[in-house]
């Protein structure tokens, strides 16, 4: 997903279109911004639940102009100043969902 964030949270990525059934677990969310500028970055541990509830369990890196969290079914970054265009993948890397 490509977003402009500012300083306020801004949703990056939304689990709530994934069926949670078969796409509940873990993803690894990567954060960076526009034009491959990794100064501005975060890397995190996000799951997904049953409901479309998403959990941020940790997060492995982030540079200190970005937060990070999760509202509902959308996980949500800021910069602490100014604005940019983000690029956020989440990349499933452990799902335990059914197969119904």
């Amino acid at each position: 997903a490509n977003t402009s964030v500012g300083t306020s949270f801004t949703t990056i990525l939304d689990f709530s279109t994934l069926n949670t059934n078969q796409c509940k677990g873990f993803y690894l969310v990567t954060v960076v911004a526009e034009g491959s500028y990794v100064g501005t970055h975060g890397v995190y541990l996000v799951g997904l639940s049953t409901w479309s509830a998403v959990y941020l369990y940790e997060t492995l890196t982030e540079s200190t102009n970005v937060s990070a969290q999760v509202s509902g079914a959308n996980f949500q970054v800021k910069l602490s100043s100014g604005s940019n265009t983000l690029h956020a993948t989440g990349i499933p890397i452990g799902i335990t969902g059914f197969d119904s």
